[in-house]
């Protein structure tokens, strides 16, 4: 009734809307002749996609092209390769770095229920922890792998933006299905599964148990070196996670489930494994295997550094890579105020 009566005809979205209320309030806008844009993440932590639609299927922009300022492009490009070819430590996400464990912070809740429910939540990742590791497996002798990084749950960048894929099971047997023999597939848990976020809903009971009944394919240890299992794989396999922009800074390739999040990368270093074919990714999984595979790393570099010419910068004075959950609400405002501009100038009220 409201759209109809103020004859909304196209809407920006700050972000992709992924909770069931507003997704499912979006799509039928959408469906109704609506036209939705949305704003969502790039492989580099300072720039911002505009995207025409819910559908990550096609790169269709709100905003043209831009003009690309090489120079600082090439220098921060080059600056966060730097940080991600060193240790892991200092090229870890904010995000990713873990919080010790406080009981003032679990009885942080302002009212009585709010500190049951985190005592409860604390209970259930126990849980889910203890079930992980029973189909943890020793990868020590493993030499000839892949490596797919599961996307924690729940999240726009695995529902609604991986489309059949927000189940990572189909991921990961279509992988080994393709796989070449002699190669395994493993699959390392993000780290804020068991630490922050995660209960039954989104790591149910049987969740990892489904992997290990899959061929070749093992579970790592929470632990294991994420840099150790990059620099050591033939592949990194991933929806939309940092880690595949971690393996191209580190010379690996990898195959992504997200058909837009590197639209504008050299085939032989990112492969669409949402749109390929069972045949397809055989194909370029056996390419990547053997000894005469040459990764484009120049290509590469300068598709980083085009990135900026496709979307919004939203770095301010030195923050590049966000270092905190306020330097990160910052960088998205940026990135926001941009987008309204280009959107109040593209339609004419």
């Amino acid at each position: 009734k409201h759209v109809d009566e103020n004859k909304v005809t196209e809407i920006l979205c700050s972000y992709t809307p992924h909770t069931f209320e507003s997704f499912i309030f979006i799509k039928t806008l959408e469906i109704c002749g609506v036209s939705i844009v949305r704003l969502s993440s790039s492989p580099l932590p300072w720039v911002t996609y505009s995207l025409s639609g819910l559908e990550n299927v096609v790169v269709d922009q709100l905003r043209e092209i831009g003009k690309l300022d090489k120079d600082a492009a090439t220098l921060r490009v080059k600056d966060y390769f730097k940080k991600l070819n060193s240790n892991y430590e200092n090229a870890m996400p904010y995000y990713e770095r873990k919080t010790r464990f406080s009981l003032k912070t679990l009885l942080s809740g302002t009212t009585p229920s709010h500190i049951i429910k985190n005592i409860f939540k604390s209970v259930l990742k126990e849980k889910v922890l203890k079930e992980f590791a029973r189909y943890v497996k020793d990868i020590s002798n493993e030499r000839n792998y892949g490596v797919y990084f599961l996307h924690s749950q729940p999240e726009a960048n695995s529902m609604p933006e991986a489309g059949i894929y927000y189940d990572q099971f189909q991921i990961i047997k279509k992988i080994s299905d393709a796989m070449p023999p002699g190669l395994t597939l493993l699959v390392k848990e993000h780290p804020s599964t068991l630490t922050r976020k995660c209960d039954f809903r989104y790591r149910p009971k049987g969740f990892y148990e489904r992997f290990c009944k899959i061929k070749n394919v093992k579970i790592c240890p929470i632990n294991s070196s994420t840099f150790s299992l990059i620099d050591n794989s033939k592949f990194v396999a991933s929806i939309s996670e940092i880690c595949m922009t971690e393996a191209l800074a580190r010379s690996i390739p990898v195959i992504s489930f997200n058909p837009v999040r590197f639209k504008n990368f050299p085939s032989n270093a990112v492969i669409d494994g949402y749109s390929a074919s069972l045949t397809f990714l055989s194909e370029k999984l056996t390419e990547l295997t053997k000894t005469t595979y040459s990764f484009p790393k120049n290509d590469v570099f300068w598709s980083f550094v085009n990135l900026e010419a496709f979307g919004y910068v939203n770095a301010f004075d030195e923050h590049t890579v966000p270092n905190s959950v306020s330097v990160q609400k910052i960088m998205s405002l940026n990135a926001n105020r941009k987008a309204v501009v280009d959107f109040q100038s593209n339609y004419d009220y």
